[in-house]
């Protein structure tokens, strides 16, 4: 869900995967990718993110401050449905890692995985199997939310 510029900065910064000296185009790219959000056709997102990930130690306190308050912000669009799933909530379906489905009004949907250095992406003509999965997982994560 993107964040401010120093929270991006941070969050980049942290991970080996991006060399010091393209910090600052990643971070831009971050920016200019979050503001489908607020554009005037804005893309819809619904976001289950564990709470332990809102704790995590990012930056100095007045980044990850600002950060909560983007997120507030954020959720606060009508288009941007924002779930926090809590650690006494147990294991879920969701635990083995972050995925996103992507959903088009006159396309298929496509599932999309994230990994260390490349992503993959999975649609029903890919060879790969259909996203029925990230379905299922998205749709008990969220329930476990809801029913809290």
């Amino acid at each position: 869900m993107g964040g401010g510029p120093a929270y991006a900065r941070a969050v980049t910064s942290a991970t080996p995967r991006v060399r010091q000296d393209h910090v600052d185009r990643f971070v831009a790219f971050r920016q200019v990718r979050a503001a489908v959000l607020t554009d005037s056709e804005p893309l819809e997102l619904a976001v289950v993110v564990g709470e332990t990930a809102l704790r995590l130690d990012v930056g100095d306190p007045a980044i990850l401050q600002d950060q909560y308050r983007h997120l507030i912000r954020l959720a606060a669009l009508p288009n941007v449905e924002l779930q926090v799933l809590c650690p006494e909530d147990g294991i879920h379906s969701g635990f083995t890692g972050a995925f996103a489905i992507l959903g088009f009004d006159h396309a298929h949907s496509v599932g999309y995985v994230e990994l260390q250095d490349d992503a993959v992406y999975i649609h029903v003509k890919s060879g790969y199997a259909d996203i029925a999965w990230q379905r299922r997982t998205c749709g008990t994560s969220r329930c476990r939310v809801l029913n809290r």
